[in-house]
């Protein structure tokens, strides 16, 4: 049975609670543990972002500055985060996400890695470009679907995201996750080569 460590990713604005569990290899690197954080949140990979730690731990001394994935992307994973206090903001380079990178427990797991423990919360939605614009068209959902309306902009923001979509069907992608489809992700990345698309 091969080591393992799983690892937490959530999202440093909690206004919609979104989170993945996933095993990944021990001797992953810090760029295959990004690319994991993109497959299991649903974003796209895109040209390596930056990493922001504690200050303590930052290149400078006011910890201001955050430490691009490419310059680390080849080392090991793990070392990288417990060396810098366990835990490590991700930003990637499209959207303000700010995905939060935990390594948690050793894991001895079954089955290939990257693998999918436990899924809460939708998918990001890469149009919203935020947590913040994701959880205000899902009060715009929620607002008509309470029979009040929307102002005309606020109506031709969430129809540009989500064209003849029925409400329910948008409430249902802004709040839940379809795990087997995560999975996918995850199986299609322990498949593919490591890269990022520039």
């Amino acid at each position: 049975m091969e080591n393992a460590h799983t690892i937490h990713f959530c999202l440093e604005d909690d206004s919609i609670d979104i989170g993945r569990f996933v095993v990944v290899a021990a001797d992953a690197t810090v760029g295959e543990i990004v690319l994991t954080a993109h497959a299991a949140l649903g974003l796209d990979p895109s040209r390596p972002g930056t990493l922001l730690v504690a200050p303590e731990f930052s290149p400078d001394p006011a910890g201001d500055t955050p430490i691009q994935v490419l310059d680390v992307m080849d080392e090991p994973g793990l070392e990288f985060f417990f060396a810098r206090g366990g835990i490590a903001t991700y930003q990637p380079s499209v959207g303000q996400w700010g995905i939060i990178i935990r390594p948690l427990d050793v894991a001895y797991p079954m089955c290939a890695m990257p693998h999918l423990v436990d899924a809460t919360g939708p998918d990001l939605l890469p149009a919203a470009e935020s947590v913040e614009g994701m959880a205000a068209l899902l009060g715009m959902v929620r607002m008509l679907l309470t029979g009040l309306d929307l102002e005309p902009e606020a109506r031709e923001q969430l129809n540009s995201v989500f064209p003849n979509y029925p409400l329910e069907q948008i409430r249902t992608r802004l709040t839940e996750c379809y795990p087997p489809a995560i999975a996918q992700r995850l199986q299609e990345l322990s498949e593919a080569s490591l890269s990022f698309n520039s």
